[in-house]
């Protein structure tokens, strides 16, 4: 009951925020959240960049109310909200999109935390499909600097290396 009260709780603050997210996938009681500021977005398009700085991260509570608790006021805009991916087990699922991403060479490392990513919305859409439809086996050597990928489908593996 105390979840319940809390999310409802939550809500309520973020509908008077006027603060949703642009598309919403799956199921489940977790979830992993994509976000950004406009600010990034319109500077890659100035320079004609398709990527600019997206955080991907997770939890086990409402996500808006997650976004919202990290960046408070500290900056002039609110974040945009891309995504939400709902699911039963969102490390497992952002672990996937940080794999993939790092092994893409996407991972801004001298961002504050480690969940910052040079990507776009378009490219996070595509690798959660392709998760979504494969079961995957990641295998990290050498400190996450080879990444192997092993996707395996009904009637095939591939191995997709990206180092």
């Amino acid at each position: 009951k105390i979840k319940k009260d809390y999310i409802a709780e939550a809500k309520t603050e973020i509908n008077e925020l006027k603060i949703k997210a642009d598309e919403e996938y799956g199921e489940g009681e977790n979830a992993v959240y994509v976000y950004y500021y406009d600010v990034y977005k319109e500077l890659a398009n100035l320079k004609s960049e398709e990527c600019f700085p997206c955080k991907i991260g997770r939890t086990d509570r409402e996500p808006l109310q997650r976004i919202i608790s990290q960046t408070g006021t500290c900056y002039p805009e609110k974040p945009h909200i891309a995504v939400l991916f709902y699911c039963r087990n969102s490390y497992n699922l952002e672990s996937s999109f940080h794999s993939i991403l790092k092994a893409r060479n996407k991972w801004i490392e001298n961002a504050p935390g480690i969940e910052w990513f040079n990507t776009n919305i378009e490219e996070i859409k595509e690798i959660y499909n392709f998760i979504n439809k494969n079961f995957i086996i990641f295998i990290s050597v050498c400190d996450n600097s080879i990444n192997f990928f092993i996707n395996y489908s009904a009637n095939t593996i591939k191995i997709l290396i990206n180092i």
